[in-house]
């Protein structure tokens, strides 16, 4: 599904952002109403893959992000409801009815702990295909615990552990069936990171890394390097993302 190609990639690449040149970054302070107006994928050869445009409401939370896939291009949009103990997250192609409704349970801190997500088919009826997602956080609201899985016979489980020191998640284990794999996160020092869920106005996802990633490896894959420029208020506007096997990612943002 289209619509799950965007938030895979986001997931991928939004998740724990970083910082460029070490002499570009003085560690100036983000403002913490901060919020990310656009963010734009593109290739190795700088051709637009995705792009996606963020609207918040009155409190800063994220109301609506809208996207494109290219080269066709196929647009969506994802749209957010809040309530005292709930987050629900909607996503939508063309036509009036959602392709799947993502429903987020929140703890008395305002965190999600919960998640369900229903797909629909193009008459807005149930496929039967469901992902369910559990989160538990440190007292900081760091996560520290991620399980998720298919359907109610747990088929797919997928479980993340993460380690948190110095305010930033330094690696996570993935441990799927008798499966296990590590992955090891290094920051740029004195970085403040502007591209976080935060200032993507979804705080009930967690507290995320204090600084900018400046690589991600794992045993027996490419270790990722990430580079970035700034603007004049110290916030994130290029990141470029390396790979040791030659494969080169350009992620471009602007703000409110």
């Amino acid at each position: 599904m289209k619509t799950k190609l965007l938030l895979a990639v986001l997931a991928i690449f939004l998740s724990a952002f970083y910082s460029c040149k070490k002499t570009e970054n003085t560690g100036t302070p983000v403002a913490s109403q901060t919020r990310i107006k656009s963010v734009t994928f593109a290739d190795t050869s700088g051709a637009v893959i995705e792009s996606a445009l963020y609207a918040y409401d009155a409190h800063g939370r994220l109301a609506t992000m809208s996207f494109t896939l290219y080269p066709l291009p196929s647009q969506g949009t994802m749209r957010f409801e809040y309530s005292a103990n709930k987050v629900v997250r909607k996503g939508f192609t063309t036509g009036t009815s959602p392709v799947d409704i993502l429903t987020y349970d929140m703890n008395s801190s305002g965190l999600a702990v919960k998640g369900v997500e229903v797909m629909y088919d193009s008459l807005g009826l149930s496929t039967g295909d469901s992902i369910f997602s559990t989160w538990q956080y440190d007292q900081a609201g760091y996560p520290i615990h991620h399980v998720q899985y298919q359907n109610p016979d747990s088929t797919g489980l997928l479980d993340y552990t993460y380690q948190i020191s110095g305010g930033n998640t330094v690696s996570s284990t993935l441990q799927t069936g008798t499966y296990s794999t590590t992955f090891t996160y290094d920051y740029w020092p004195g970085s403040k990171n502007s591209i976080s869920n935060l200032t993507m106005g979804q705080s009930f996802l967690g507290t995320p890394s204090a600084n900018l990633l400046k690589s991600e490896s794992v045993s027996g894959y490419p270790v990722m390097t990430y580079i970035y420029l700034f603007d004049s208020q110290g916030r994130v506007t290029k990141q470029m993302v390396q790979s040791t096997s030659g494969e080169v990612y350009f992620l471009s943002f602007t703000y409110y």
